[in-house]
């Protein structure tokens, strides 16, 4: 684990002091998450998915609503505190571990979720999660698109700034599928960046894209 990583999200907090919101925020609340509540079920049964990491599951504040009948669920975190503070929904079927997304070795499982992370992460630190997937062996990646013409430097770990995977340097192609998170329907190009979906992708559509992005961004271009 990267610990200089995990001291930025340990003690974080997205919730602003609010006792009905979720550590993880807004976007992490019933509301935001409404969508992507109704359509993870289908999903599991459409495509025949029975292992689920979550990775970072926060502090299942939505996810405690979702029908996880039939699957084996993983929760991953890289703060200890949410590790502690969600252990009281596991089950036989649903478990939760400290883990770091960028460096330790995902579970093998069907489908790999993550929500909300990576527009945080610097750009190395992005390909280090790609190269993690397709080395734990995952069928599909379901994870947080922005429709954004270009993809812009992060300068920090913890900092903020929209990620599209149909950008450069990804180019990940179209996914299997859209779940759009904040309209009703899929955004047209004069709503450009204020609109982000789920996209739902195959391993072998990453793994490719990891074989050819020679020119990766990764640290950014100097300020000043």
């Amino acid at each position: 684990m990267r610990e200089d990583l995990k001291a930025v999200f340990e003690e974080r907090s997205w919730a602003q002091g609010r006792a009905d919101t979720s550590l993880s925020g807004f976007n992490a609340s019933l509301r935001a998450t409404r969508r992507l509540r109704a359509a993870l079920p289908g999903m599991f049964q459409r495509y025949g998915m029975t292992s689920f990491v979550d990775a970072p599951c926060g502090d299942w504040f939505w996810m405690q609503h979702v029908d996880l009948t039939g699957i084996d669920y993983t929760g991953w975190e890289i703060s200890q505190r949410l590790v502690d503070i969600v252990q009281k929904h596991a089950s036989p079927t649903v478990r939760f571990a400290l883990g770091d997304i960028t460096s330790d070795p995902l579970p093998r499982a069907d489908l790999v979720m993550c929500r909300d992370t990576l527009v945080h992460l610097m750009f190395d630190k992005r390909w280090d999660f790609f190269e993690n997937f397709v080395a734990s062996g995952s069928t599909y990646l379901l994870s947080t698109h922005w429709f954004v013409p270009t993809n812009r430097w992060v300068y920090r770990n913890g900092g903020e700034k929209p990620i599209s995977f149909l950008a450069e340097p990804f180019s990940f192609g179209e996914p299997l599928e859209w779940v759009v998170e904040t309209a009703n329907e899929m955004p047209q190009p004069e709503t450009e960046g204020k609109h982000r979906a789920m996209g739902l992708w195959h391993r072998d559509a990453i793994a490719a894209r990891l074989g050819s992005a020679q020119d990766r961004m990764t640290d950014g271009p100097k300020r000043g």
